[in-house]
């Protein structure tokens, strides 16, 4: 019978990508993430999806799991880099490449859902199992993907680089306010002057108008370029040279500048609770405003979004508000030692504010053009 049997033809059955995965892996890419296929299937089906999602690949870049064997881990190491594809692997090659690529010094992502991808997704850095996949597979990862959408990890990328960014803008504003302190109360020691600062004051604008400003940086929606940039060194500190000069030099300049003002009032004016007063509002609405300095160093803040962040204009018109009445209630100043400010006055503590907001612009615009070179 089977000798009567006529060759019609071959079918072949296609399990079809989603539509999206080129887009996000091209997204990846641009995030100077690498991606790595391993799988077990056969190098050719391996390839034909390789290309599928316009990865380019060659016979030098694909690596059989029987080659594999061959290798030890030195060799491996040495070759890592240049491989996209590994076809037939074992579950035991899998856990090798993951250990090469940590020892390359990179922090791995592993994805997988079967049982033989637990020991892999165990040893990454960051396990993250198919939420299809077994339970074995979701009990080795830090993460499961309950859709099994690619873009999920890009869109995981992206909030965690916008929250690692704003961490960063509020130590920078938190430390260069502290800092700013730190060089008035020393510096008045140094000179031999009265304290600038009553300790009521101190906390006042800790908790009070730098509060609510340094909880509104939190929620700082991500800018556009968090997802064009290369990922952070493992080992690099947060605070980069960038943000250590604004540092310095905002607490140098508004420091200086206060104790300068506390001198002359009391000094030549011979009136120490207005001195007082006086520093106590330029270091409120000073750090109210360069706030917004502060929010981005990718960008000008002539160039950024004003009210990309509406509860940072409602944080700092409330911390406004509570500085003004701190100057003016009769009730907060007996609390605070305060007395009422004049035009005068309002005039000297409005030009520090902007002559250091310029400074900050200043430093901002040469790492810009640094940058862009």
């Amino acid at each position: 019978a089977l000798e009567k049997i006529v060759l019609v033809g071959f079918v072949g059955i296609n399990d079809p990508l989603r539509p999206d995965v080129k887009a996000a892996l091209e997204a990846t890419k641009k995030a100077g993430l690498k991606t790595v296929i391993i799988t077990g299937d056969n190098k050719l089906t391996a390839k034909a999806i390789a290309q599928e999602l316009d990865i380019n690949v060659d016979d030098e870049s694909i690596l059989e799991g029987s080659q594999l064997a061959k290798m030890d881990d030195q060799q491996l190491l040495e070759k890592v880099r240049s491989i996209k594809i590994y076809a037939r692997v074992t579950p035991e090659d899998k856990l090798r490449i993951v250990n090469a690529w940590q020892a390359s010094g990179e922090v791995v992502a592993m994805t997988g859902d079967g049982i033989n991808d637990a020991p892999a997704l165990k040893k990454a850095d960051i396990g993250i199992a198919l939420g299809s996949g077994t339970d074995v597979a979701k009990g080795a990862a830090s993460l499961i993907l309950l859709d099994n959408n690619f873009q999920v990890i890009n869109n995981a990328i992206e909030q965690g680089r916008v929250i690692y960014d704003n961490i960063k803008k509020v130590i920078l504003y938190l430390l260069s306010d502290s800092f700013s302190e730190i060089v008035i109360i020393f510096g008045s020691l140094f000179m031999g002057l009265p304290i600038p600062l009553v300790p009521a004051q101190i906390l006042w604008i800790n908790l009070v108008t730098d509060g609510f400003p340094d909880m509104a940086l939190t929620i700082e929606p991500g800018e556009k370029e968090v997802m064009k940039e290369m990922p952070q060194e493992r080992n690099k500190p947060i605070l980069d040279a960038e943000r250590k000069l604004l540092i310095l030099v905002i607490s140098i300049v508004t420091g200086v500048t206060s104790l300068a003002l506390f001198y002359y009032y009391v000094k030549v004016v011979g009136d120490i609770e207005l001195g007082r007063t006086v520093v106590f509002a330029t270091l409120g609405i000073d750090s109210l405003l360069y706030v917004f300095s502060c929010r981005t160093l990718r960008h000008s803040i002539f160039h950024s979004h004003f009210f990309k962040n509406p509860y940072l204009l409602i944080a700092v018109g409330f911390g406004a508000i509570l500085q003004v009445a701190a100057i003016y209630v009769p009730f907060l100043q007996k609390v605070l030692k305060t007395v009422s400010l004049g035009l005068y006055e309002w005039g000297i503590v409005l030009s520090v504010s902007f002559t250091v907001i310029i400074i900050i612009e200043i430093i901002k615009w040469i790492y810009i053009v640094r940058h862009k070179n």
